[in-house]
């Protein structure tokens, strides 16, 4: 299963997630929570036009669509499988998203979203499952 790209994913966070009064973001809502980003430079990630974005763009999309950084970077979500809680070797590796997003955010809850969409092809992955 190929990975998504930054636009599909940031695409897919427009289309999707609503704020706490239950409606859509638009670009200009992101380029507010960051420092000097602009309305411009969000559509073309968005579009696909631009695909490397800086630290700001990144904390903008982040602070407003309430997500940790890592889910914009596919190829670092293994990552989020295997994480282990930092002096409790007893504990079980779990999924570092769990931590860091609530249950219900769209990103990882709703069976669309692209982290979940590659999370479950992973965990069918892992058991051998064909279904």
């Amino acid at each position: 299963m190929p990975l998504p790209t930054l636009a599909e994913i940031v695409d897919w966070l427009f289309t999707t997630y609503r704020d706490q009064d239950g409606r859509t973001l638009l670009p200009r809502d992101v380029a507010l929570y960051g420092d000097n980003v602009s309305v411009d430079i969000i559509q073309k990630l968005r579009s696909g036009k631009a695909d490397n974005p800086t630290a700001r763009v990144i904390e903008a999309i982040c602070l407003a669509f309430q997500l940790p950084p890592i889910l914009l970077f596919p190829k670092l979500w293994p990552l989020t499988l295997l994480w282990v809680p930092p002096n409790i070797p007893d504990r079980a590796p779990f999924p570092v998203a769990n931590q860091f997003i609530h249950a219900e955010h769209p990103f990882y809850s709703n069976p669309s979203s692209p982290y979940r969409i590659w999370r479950d092809a992973q965990q069918q992955d892992a058991s051998g499952s064909d279904e």
